[in-house]
């Protein structure tokens, strides 16, 4: 686990297996995480690292978006899951493409770390949330409010922000990038996912798959060249 400040940590992202940043919020009464993880072993390595820091855990999971390294392992967690309803649709769908045979062979030939989290005779199970929202949403954990939205994309059409004001810490998944399964770069869904990021006026951004940054710092070398695209 890595401390952002008093109350929110991350779980940090492995490039080996293509597990994304996990993040954690704690308040007085409950504790959040952002995204489930992509396995059980990735969701159970999780929460050992929050045992071993003495941190509880999660009474809530958000979903960013409904892709699998941050949502094969849903059905694993701790409390209950929330996502937008659009994400719950997309989790509906693939949990039943997922019970295609020749649509995981397919999945796990071009996915590489699905057949790696998922060997033979594991299969990966996608299940919708327990709790899903339109627009925005806000949980108090206790003394500590956390801002759950939705948001522009260029990743996916189902994203999902979690801002935890009084640090400034904003969780936004994989928002920022490209889907190259999308086909061109949408330029104006990514200034409006700028926009959004800077009308919350956070101070540093969690993304799935890099270290933190300075949110300004973040928009200049992540978002800023693809937001200028047309």
């Amino acid at each position: 686990m890595q401390k952002l400040s008093d109350n929110v940590y991350y779980y940090r992202f492995n490039e080996d297996h293509d597990w994304p940043n996990l993040g954690y919020v704690c308040g007085d009464k409950h504790a959040l995480a952002i995204d489930a993880g992509f396995s059980s072993s990735h969701a159970g390595s999780f929460y050992a690292a929050l045992r071993d820091e003495g941190l509880r855990l999660p009474d809530f999971t958000v979903i960013t978006h409904w892709h699998w390294d941050h949502t094969l392992a849903m059905g694993k967690i701790n409390g209950v899951s929330i996502a937008n309803r659009k994400t719950c649709s997309l989790l509906r769908q693939e949990s039943i493409r997922l019970k295609d045979d020749r649509y995981l062979s397919k999945l796990k030939r071009s996915y590489v770390y699905i057949a790696t989290e998922f060997p033979d005779g594991d299969i990966p199970e996608m299940i919708p949330a327990d709790i899903s929202f339109t627009g925005e949403l806000s949980i108090d954990l206790g003394g500590l409010e956390v801002q759950i939205l939705q948001a522009e994309s260029t990743h996916t059409d189902d994203s999902t922000l979690v801002y935890v004001p009084s640090s400034g810490i904003l969780f936004i998944g994989d928002a920022a990038y490209a889907n190259s399964l999308s086909g061109p770069l949408d330029g104006k869904k990514q200034k409006s996912f700028i926009k959004t990021v800077r009308d919350l006026d956070s101070r540093i951004i969690v993304d799935g798959h890099q270290m933190p940054m300075e949110t300004e710092d973040y928009l200049a070398s992540t978002c800023e060249p693809i937001g200028n695209a047309d």
